[in-house]
């Protein structure tokens, strides 16, 4: 059995260089109060495509179930596309309507395997998403793209409150741990 712990770096400071920006994407630090009342939620704002921020984990086991889970807030995009994947291809993923609070969305690519997804109320207008799922490969991509409607991967512009990024084994979210360097 796994002990509980977050697989990924970084998991409050989305403008740190442990997440890449792609083309259209930059992210603002410390632009809205978090789940946990302090001010270190990040603003995404997406201005062209891809309009994504991701990070990848290394020395994952391949084919074991994950689930990825995060904070999200709406801005003035009503949609993102939240995936857990291989970098290529083999994706889980699933679309989220956060101004609404309710998922759209879930399926799978390639050789990933969609296995289930939630939103849960956090309050304040946040809400905790996640997508479990497998990809192949022993490095995991965690990717959150705004995105124009569900099931869609056109970018949308504008912006999407994101805080406590999170990695784990299993096929449930595990209680948010936060992460600095290590």
């Amino acid at each position: 059995k796994w002990s509980a712990h977050n697989l990924l770096l970084r998991s409050e400071e989305f403008d740190n260089a442990s997440w890449t920006k792609g083309a259209g994407a930059s992210v603002s630090a410390n632009t809205v109060t978090a789940p946990d009342g302090t001010l270190t939620g990040d603003s995404l704002v997406a201005s062209g495509s891809p309009g994504s921020v991701y990070q990848t984990a290394v020395g994952l086991t391949p084919a074991t179930i994950h689930t990825a889970s995060a904070y999200v807030k709406y801005s003035n995009v009503q949609w993102v596309r939240f995936m857990y994947y291989d970098g290529g291809g083999n994706q889980c993923r699933v679309w989220v309507d956060v101004q609404n609070g309710v998922l759209g969305t879930g399926n799978s690519a390639g050789t990933g395997t969609f296995t289930s997804a939630a939103i849960i109320p956090a309050g304040s207008g946040w809400y905790r998403i996640s997508v479990t799922g497998t990809q192949p490969a022993v490095n995991g991509l965690v990717q959150f793209q705004p995105v124009t409607a569900d099931a869609s991967t056109t970018s949308a512009a504008g912006t999407v409150y994101l805080w406590g990024a999170q990695l784990n084994y299993g096929s449930t979210a595990t209680a948010y741990l936060p992460t600095t360097s290590a």
